[in-house]
């Protein structure tokens, strides 16, 4: 899958603009290694109107793929259907993990997930298991803060850490630390040991699949 762009049509928030700009549509990050720290900061998706000249941001769908690291993000912004993509990307490139996320911010920590080699589920199910934690603590407490959701921060193997950042309606910067031996638990789990695998059809790894586990 090489890198391809698109036209789309977007409309400035401040002066109500109309403008069309080329954006990427497939992004292989192993030949745009530019590109990178664009998805990571989210930068790849802010634009600047070419009438009031504001920067603003505007998410859209993208194809992210990463060759060296075996894995494809879908970000689909518009419940576009990627099925035929998909069939086709399982054809070309059977042992990549193939994700489909609806959130920037889902796209970006998948990427530092598999940058850092751990298993996505057994990190996401973490994640909820910390959300349901910390929101029912949250609510003993009577505290006007409410978790929307928990994501992966980082990984700190030296340190026994698992670190996870909870985003929330007061934009407080909370983090969040489970120990790497809780990972490894859940891993080796025989209750769990088919939940964490690759299982076809199993694209939309998010709070919504970790609660039905």
């Amino acid at each position: 899958m090489e890198t391809t762009t698109k036209i789309i049509e977007r409309i400035c928030p401040n002066c109500n603009e109309t403008f069309k700009i080329k954006v990427y549509d497939n992004l292989n990050i192993t030949s745009n290694v530019e590109m990178k720290s664009k998805v990571l900061n989210g930068s790849i998706f802010d634009f600047k109107c070419p009438n009031c000249g504001i920067l603003f941001r505007s998410i859209y769908s993208i194809v992210y793929k990463d060759m060296e690291k075996k894995y494809i993000i879908f970000l689909n912004m518009k419940n576009k259907n990627y099925d035929k993509k998909i069939k086709k990307t399982e054809e070309l490139y059977p042992e990549y993990k193939i994700r489909i996320v609806s959130d920037m911010m889902d796209l970006i920590e998948k990427i530092y997930i598999f940058e850092v080699k751990l298993n996505d589920k057994i990190i996401t199910y973490l994640g909820y298991k910390i959300y349901e934690d910390m929101t029912r603590k949250l609510l003993d407490m009577k505290s006007p803060i409410k978790i929307s959701k928990v994501l992966f921060d980082s990984f700190n193997p030296s340190k026994n850490q698992v670190n996870f950042g909870a985003l929330n309606n007061v934009k407080k910067r909370i983090f969040i630390s489970a120990t790497y031996t809780d990972y490894k638990t859940l891993q080796n789990s025989p209750k769990y040991i088919q939940c964490f695998k690759e299982n076809p059809g199993e694209y939309e790894i998010d709070q919504n699949w970790a609660k039905r586990i």
